[in-house]
């Protein structure tokens, strides 16, 4: 989901948690939308696997999780610098 406009690019179902499904939704967006700058997702097993970090690293994007332990970006930062 694009956070802005707020509208499903892609999607898939998946009854087993494999980061596969959630590469091809991506590849899909990206190929309707172009590659994403920033990619936000939780902490879940297929967002946290090789085959999806690669993927996005690949691409260029900066990554972003929620979460306990999670990556801060720019904007989740505050003004002292802590996340």
């Amino acid at each position: 989901m694009d956070r802005f406009p707020r509208k499903l690019l892609a999607w898939r179902i998946s009854n087993t948690p494999a980061a596969d499904f959630c590469v091809a939704a991506r590849n899909e967006a990206a190929h309707h939308c172009g590659p994403p700058e920033i990619m936000n997702a939780d902490r879940a097993s297929q967002f946290t696997s090789c085959t999806w970090v690669d993927r996005l690293k690949r691409a260029g994007t900066r990554i972003s999780m929620d979460g306990r332990g999670a990556v801060s970006t720019p904007s989740s930062s505050s003004a002292s610098g802590d996340p």
